[in-house]
């Protein structure tokens, strides 16, 4: 099954800090969005090159139980955004969609911050 998400329909962000020997400290924002599972990660940057706007595709949730095991929460499972050069800095979440909040319990639950906010879509 493929994912699709709706571009207009974003949940919220979540900021990884990655420190590699040739990079210190680079900061990540992946984008949630409501998708035809819990939510799409996807990468925006600006190309430094062309100027232009572009994306890739950079995970997904398939529902509330792959997050837990994606966060380690599950016996068994490592918490797969934290290793030895990246960490998960933060998650802000649009309690507009009703699935953020089951997503920012498990957030916290892995001792990550969580903001939340509200704002609807039009």
């Amino acid at each position: 099954m493929s994912v699709n998400w709706s571009w207009k329909e974003k949940m919220g962000v979540m900021t990884l800090k990655q420190s590699t020997p040739n990079t210190k400290d680079v900061r990540l924002k992946i984008c949630i969005y409501q998708a035809n599972c819990l939510g799409a990660l996807i990468r925006e940057y600006k190309n430094t090159e062309t100027k232009k706007d572009m994306y890739y595709f950079y995970s997904f949730w398939s529902d509330l139980e792959h997050l837990k095991k994606c966060l380690g929460l599950v016996k068994g499972y490592n918490n797969i955004y934290v290793d030895d050069w990246q960490i998960i800095e933060k998650i802000k979440l649009n309690t507009y969609y009703k699935d953020c909040l089951k997503i920012a319990e498990c957030f916290s639950k892995a001792g990550i911050k969580v903001e939340l906010y509200y704002k609807e879509i039009k």
